[in-house]
């Protein structure tokens, strides 16, 4: 504690009054306008973070007082300041204790305005060690140590926090999925869990039969997105006492199948997991393990029956990804001229998914020290503080900035003002603003200001003003923190991309490299294989598609090499098909749309393709082949764009006039869309 010899008191005016009977002084104005000014923190870093919430409390008069700040949940706590002010007294009152805790802070300013007594000074600390803030409600309780009440005037505490990771989920659980010939099965699903999260768990089903198929004990199913700073999503599926049936070709018992999907929000972006347990496993009557790698193939008839185990499944990259876990699935992809019908069986299956949009860094700066305004006797001028300009970074879009003010001294009953400024220009004048808002002696105020597209620098001061009989209000200014958001304000995105979709009719209805639909908060997926092959149809090497939706973009893109494509009478070859598609908002939030097919040696039943031009066609009679497919469309804020690299039709020959296809394959898939608010 440092030792000081002047007098204390708080009155000004009496102040004043006392110097001029004492001293002689008198005529003209009694000032300090800019006497002192805030300045840049001296050796101290503001901490980066999304947001950034203040309060405060007077400490006049008693030297105590309690300070209330709210952090929702989920808030990560990145730093936490606390400015305090004195004026007078006997000692520099650098300490004070927040919960019982003492604290002691840097001397950040100080000033004695000419011809007044007694000084005063302002004062910083960083009390994020403290740990006395956490998501939620919380309460510092602070008192002066050692010095008089009447010698505080206040605090302010500044938290800066990172918002909780805004999550999108998806999930989903079914027991037994069965599609056999044209009738499709589903047993204890959940159905599809909302993008909010939630619970889904549909009550577990006894003693289940499905004539000519399988017989059940028990069955159950359930997903879960829980809400909280990383965000989970949890699907569970389980089967007991299974029996299987299909003919000579497969019998399967199992007293338990049980699988489990996770996706998880972290630090490092989303994290996908997933497991099957097995307990009594048979297959045609020969026991099997209890435990299998992922993808582990159990059973496999020259292709026509299937059974893999701990099948697998991931989508996405990034910050978004999804897993499905099926305990068993088994297929017979059926052969139409054998008559042969298609089967597949799913037990025990679940997904699980994440979309994790981290929160935008605002920015975040601070102005802090002594700086003080008061007029006397002269009531013909106001007389302000010293200007603070804060550059920012100039962006293609409107923001609002809020600037969060610390002011001792401040009185209701007497008249003040506020100004902003934006590039220099003033904005707003607010008049008595400052009123003790948070106790005696004390004011945390926030101060907002438009911030137009290309704005490179904000500014503020306040002051003192008098009005006919009565008297100025005397300002100490102690803090000023700009929060500014730098994110682009929300917009609506749509977007998917697959590599190869492939239906034909009674025979195959397959997505291959498919991303998924991209949440309407964006993120990015992603679906990549090394090689593509469907029996009987077409084979191909290294598919990768993409979805990505962010800032002021929507995009998509689908590729494929070394395609070969078999159909009955037609025979499609490529060495390269490419599309891409992309949706944008421009600066006045007017979407546009752009893309288009980029296609290498193509040829149809031997012979090249020359013309790649937007919407080709190749007309073989029985079917159409489109090259370079392209639909799009953009009015107002709303653009949405498909592209199709490659696409076969073959209509049915007796239903094609309502829509129905025999053949319809398209290779290279990409769409994007977007809303711009």
């Amino acid at each position: 504690m440092k030792t000081l010899t002047f007098r204390s008191g708080r009155d000004l005016a009496t102040s004043l009054a006392v110097s001029i009977a004492l001293f002689g002084l008198g005529g003209g104005n009694v000032n300090a306008d800019g006497n002192e000014t805030l300045g840049f923190p001296k050796n101290f870093v503001v901490q980066p973070g999304s947001n950034v919430v203040t309060a405060g409390t007077g400490l006049f008069e008693t030297g105590k007082g309690d300070i209330k700040v709210n952090l929702p949940q989920g808030a990560a706590v990145k730093q936490v300041i606390l400015h305090w002010s004195q004026r007078g007294g006997t000692t520099i009152a650098d300490s004070l204790l927040v919960n019982n805790k003492t604290v002691t802070g840097t001397i950040i300013g100080s000033g004695k305005p000419a011809g007044l007594n007694p000084p005063g000074y302002s004062f910083r600390a960083d009390i994020t060690d403290l740990g006395v803030v956490y998501p939620g409600t919380n309460t510092l309780k602070l008192s002066g140590v050692n010095v008089q009440g009447n010698v505080l005037q206040g605090a302010s505490v500044t938290v800066v926090y990172s918002a909780a990771t805004d999550v999108q989920y998806t999930g989903s659980a079914v027991a037994v999925s069965a599609k056999i010939a044209t009738t499709t099965t589903n047993l204890g699903a959940t159905g599809n869990l909302p993008p909010a999260g939630g619970a889904l768990k549909p009550a577990p089903l006894v003693n289940v039969k499905v004539p000519g198929l399988l017989t059940s004990s028990t069955i159950a199913s359930s997903t879960t997105g829980t809400v909280g700073t990383a965000g989970t999503t949890v699907s569970k599926s389980k089967v007991e006492g299974l029996g299987l049936n299909l003919g000579t070709a497969l019998t399967l018992k199992a007293r338990v199948l049980e699988s489990s999907a996770q996706a998880t929000c972290t630090a490092k972006g989303a994290v996908v997991s997933g497991k099957s347990n097995f307990l009594g496993l048979a297959l045609n009557g020969a026991a099997k393990a209890v435990s299998f790698a992922r993808n582990t193939t159990l059973l496999n008839l020259l292709g026509l029956v299937k059974v893999v185990a701990n099948e697998q499944t991931q989508t996405g990259s990034g910050n978004s990804k999804a897993i499905t876990v099926n305990a068993l699935h088994i297929s017979v992809p059926g052969l139409n001229l054998l008559g042969v019908k298609p089967n597949d069986i799913v037990i025990a299956s679940a997904t699980a998914g994440v979309s994790c949009v981290a929160p935008s860094p605002s920015e975040i700066s601070l102005r802090d020290g002594w700086d003080f305004a008061y007029i006397w006797p002269d009531n013909s001028k106001s007389f302000s503080t010293v200007r603070q300009t804060f550059s920012i970074n100039p962006v293609p879009f409107d923001r609002v900035a809020q600037f969060h003010v610390f002011v001792a001294d401040a009185e209701a009953a007497k008249p003040d003002f506020v100004r902003t400024y934006r590039n220099g220009a003033l904005v707003a004048t607010l008049y008595d603003t400052f009123n003790a808002s948070a106790g005696t002696g004390w004011d945390n105020n926030v101060v907002t200001v438009p911030v137009p597209a290309g704005t490179s620098s904000v500014g503020i001061d306040l002051g003192s003003r008098k009005l006919t009989g009565g008297l100025a209000d005397s300002l100490y200014w102690v803090g000023a923190v700009l929060d500014l958001p730098s994110e682009l304000p929300a917009n609506v995105y749509s977007g998917r991309a697959t590599v190869v979709r492939a239906n034909v009719d009674g025979l195959a209805d397959v997505a291959l490299a498919d991303t998924g639909a991209l949440p309407s908060a964006g993120g990015d997926l992603d679906a990549t294989l090394s090689k593509v092959n469907v029996p009987l149809l077409l084979s191909a090497t290294t598919a990768k598609a993409t979805t990505v939706g962010a800032g002021n973009k929507s995009t998509g893109a689908a590729a494929v090499e070394k395609l070969i494509l078999a159909l009955p009478g037609i025979t499609v070859k490529a060495d390269v098909l490419k599309s891409s598609a992309g949706a944008t908002c421009g600066i006045d939030k007017l979407a546009s749309v752009y893309g288009g097919s980029t296609l290498a040696n193509v040829t149809v039943n031997g012979k090249a393709i020359t013309n790649l031009k937007v919407n080709a066609v190749v007309d073989l009679g029985v079917a159409k082949i489109y090259i370079n497919e392209r639909k799009a469309s953009a009015s107002g804020h709303y653009g949405a764009i498909t592209a199709n690299a490659l696409r076969v039709n073959v209509p049915n020959p007796v239903t094609g006039l309502l829509g129905t296809d025999l053949v319809n394959v398209v290779v290279g898939h990409s769409h994007a869309d977007i809303y711009c608010n």
